[in-house]
């Protein structure tokens, strides 16, 4: 069933195009380079390359916390809503992501370009409580547009997801906060943002590229050096295990705070699809102002706190 025709809504052509392949050949419209890296990176699960020996980059240590296992509250068996939390622990925090079997996954599109892939995963959970919809764990109630829920069973419930991901960046990207010591500003970028049709202030960031870059810290450097003509300077990975992009995507993001580059007068040709402007001597007060205002993406808001966070644990600003 179609939940956007259940709701009145007619079809999205990418909904249409998808219903003609089920009814017809019943097999995903592109395999290709993204279906193999999808594969690849399922086989290895490493993770890409931090950085090159002798990189001088200082990674950020961060503390893990111990999960311990708790007994559901009776509201979390009886209530087919959110779990209910005591002592801020839930059945989860005992679980893992081995326990969550992926029975497939395909390639339903893939850019012809590689930087954008949309996979669909279907998946077996470890606890059969259907944990949303309609009390009989039918799919009548509401369901979110990028899942649907397949079955249920005494293994668990399984369920289908449509994730987006970036073969070409072997699911990585990276982002940067160039901060300047010396006059305790930092450097911003403005630049055309397609998918909101606006132009928003951000910082610089890009693909992990294999081969181009050798690893994610060089792969930094050059887009440092490419959208905001700086080079050099004291680095700082902020998540060396990077961060998930969002709930729908495989994509990770590795933050670094640089401190004290320098202006390059050779700069790094831009990409011929990017027009950028930058803003050196921005203050971070004017920064926040931006992000709580709205006018920064999330990734480089995100970034840029943390970056801050970090500049006031090293005693740059108070």
């Amino acid at each position: 069933r179609s939940l956007s025709k259940e709701r009145g809504r007619p079809l999205s052509p990418f909904m249409t195009a998808r219903r003609e392949l089920e009814v017809g050949a019943g097999r995903s419209p592109t395999g290709g380079a993204a279906a193999a890296a999808s594969r690849d990176w399922n086989a290895r699960k490493s993770h890409v390359p931090s950085s090159s020996r002798g990189s001088p980059v200082h990674h950020t240590q961060v503390p893990r916390r111990e999960l311990g296992a708790s007994t559901p509250s009776p509201m979390s068996r009886s209530h087919r809503g959110p779990r209910a939390v005591r002592n801020g622990k839930t059945a989860l925090a005992a679980a893992t992501a081995q326990e969550y079997e992926i029975l497939s996954e395909s390639v339903l599109w893939e850019s012809p370009y590689g930087a954008m892939a949309v996979y669909e995963r279907t998946v077996r959970f470890p606890d059969h409580s259907p944990g949303g919809g309609d009390p009989d764990g039918d799919d009548d109630g509401d369901v979110p547009a990028l899942s649907k829920k397949l079955d249920s069973s005494a293994e668990g419930k399984t369920v289908r997801w449509h994730i987006v991901g970036c073969p070409l960046g072997n699911f990585s990207s990276v982002v940067i906060f160039p901060y300047d010591s010396k006059t305790g500003t930092c450097s911003l970028i403005r630049e055309y943002c397609p998918g909101i049709h606006d132009i928003k202030s951000g910082i610089p960031g890009g693909l992990y590229e294999e081969r181009k870059h050798t690893d994610l810290l060089n792969a930094a450097r050059d887009e440092l050096n490419e959208e905001a003509g700086l080079m050099g300077g004291t680095w700082f990975a902020l998540a060396p295990e990077g961060i998930p992009q969002d709930k729908y995507s495989r994509n990770r993001l590795h933050p670094y705070l640089v401190i004290d580059s320098s202006i390059d007068p050779n700069p790094r040709r831009q990409d011929d699809t990017e027009q950028i402007e930058v803003e050196h001597f921005v203050t971070l007060d004017e920064a926040k102002r931006r992000l709580l205002a709205g006018d920064m993406p999330a990734p480089a808001a995100m970034v840029t706190l943390m970056a801050i966070d970090k500049l006031r644990d090293l005693g740059y600003v108070s």
